[in-house]
């Protein structure tokens, strides 16, 4: 009963901390973006500029609409296997991406308070021009954190 009192009162006091974490996108592992956004595009999306991201090794483009949450549709680049067990197991949705304010404030806060894990190396974005990692949460979901620096679609 006080592991479960205790886990109750850690979150509750984390709320200061979430003021750090804007959510940005949902990130989408294809093979094909620019087949997988014609789907998106019958929702009204359009589309930014296709990005390459060596760090990870994707290609990339943001679909954007004003009333949806916006999504980053990724492929692997030429002999590159960032994706291949999201697309392998057949799962679309891969992490949802968050910009923070504080960037070794909010990993330290995942980390050391509600017990996640980073599992990337912690790189300056292609696309983002600040730093990023990915977290795993206790409930294997995958978090993106991008650091703020004219964060942009």
């Amino acid at each position: 009963m006080e592991d479960n009192l205790s886990q109750l009162l850690k979150l509750e006091n984390l709320y200061d901390e979430y003021k750090h974490f804007k959510f940005h996108h949902i990130g989408i592992a294809t093979t094909n973006i620019e087949k997988s956004f014609e789907d998106y595009q019958c929702l009204g999306y359009k589309k930014s500029d296709i990005y390459i991201d060596e760090n990870i090794g994707v290609k990339g483009l943001f679909a954007t609409n004003e009333n949806m949450p916006a999504l980053e549709l990724l492929e692997n680049l030429l002999n590159r296997h960032s994706l291949d067990i999201y697309i392998n197991h057949f799962i679309k949705i891969f992490h949802q991406a968050y910009i923070v304010d504080d960037f070794k404030y909010c990993c330290d806060v995942l980390v050391n308070k509600l017990g996640c894990k980073i599992i990337s190396d912690i790189y300056i974005s292609t696309y983002f021009k600040g730093k990023c990692c990915y977290i795993r949460t206790p409930d294997k979901f995958i978090l993106e954190l991008i650091e703020d620096s004219s964060v942009r679609y």
